[in-house]
């Protein structure tokens, strides 16, 4: 992976780039925050307990914004994770950025081992890092973007692929156990532009998730 130059974590043109998105956004944005800091995030109206799902079927579950959670046959699925209050840039304790509006309808205590991450891109408010962070796990594997993966600490994962447009890949166990699917990720084209931190290249990529049935592994 090409190296990159950076001063205290962002790079220098990323640097540059929050510069100038300060300069040009503050007044709204201070606005928006100071009102975000008196008001309390809203409850679900319905609270999902995935610990209770059978090991067979497909079950899902909206948990906000784009963060789905998924059980197939056994399998679990978590896409785009955001389960902090604000979504932003991280300056020591404080992190400046969005305030959610709803809290997560399942919180991570509820959140059965997660077995694949799915990242569409690297949006803040889909690739939130301390989230991400507090799901790493010798038996998680994560698929997300292109020129993404820097942003995570693949050792501590089971595997982190990227996948380009077009691109698949089979996730997980060469066999899986007794009722478990084989997953496989595609990556299909995404018409939304990201920078983060290091550079200011594109980092739009969209992934999903297909199945095939245990005993026949996918093509």
């Amino acid at each position: 992976m090409r190296r990159r130059y950076l001063i205290g974590g962002v790079g220098i043109t990323g640097l540059a780039g929050i510069g100038t998105f300060v300069y040009r956004a503050a007044p709204a944005f201070w606005k928006q925050y100071a009102s975000d800091m008196s008001r309390p995030i809203g409850q679900p109206a319905l609270r999902p307990d995935p610990r209770q799902w059978p090991e067979t079927g497909l079950h899902a579950a909206w948990l906000g914004h784009s963060t789905v959670l998924l059980k197939v046959d056994g399998t679990t699925i978590l896409t785009d994770p955001v389960f902090s209050d604000r979504v932003g840039l991280s300056l020591g304790p404080v992190t400046l950025g969005l305030k959610r509006l709803v809290a997560p309808a399942a919180p991570l205590i509820r959140i059965p081992k997660v077995d694949l991450v799915l990242l569409s891109h690297a949006h803040m408010d889909h690739f939130d890092i301390p989230t991400l962070r507090l799901l790493e796990n010798a038996h998680t594997s994560v698929v997300t973007a292109p020129r993404t993966s820097d942003l995570l600490r693949p050792r501590r994962y089971r595997e982190v692929r990227e996948l380009a447009w077009g691109e698949r890949a089979r996730v997980g166990a060469a066999e899986p156990p007794p009722n478990r699917v084989h997953l496989r990720a595609a990556a299909a084209v995404a018409s939304v532009s990201s920078a983060r931190q290091a550079c200011c290249f594109s980092r739009a990529r969209s992934a999903s998730t297909q199945r095939s049935n245990s005993g026949a592994p996918p093509r």
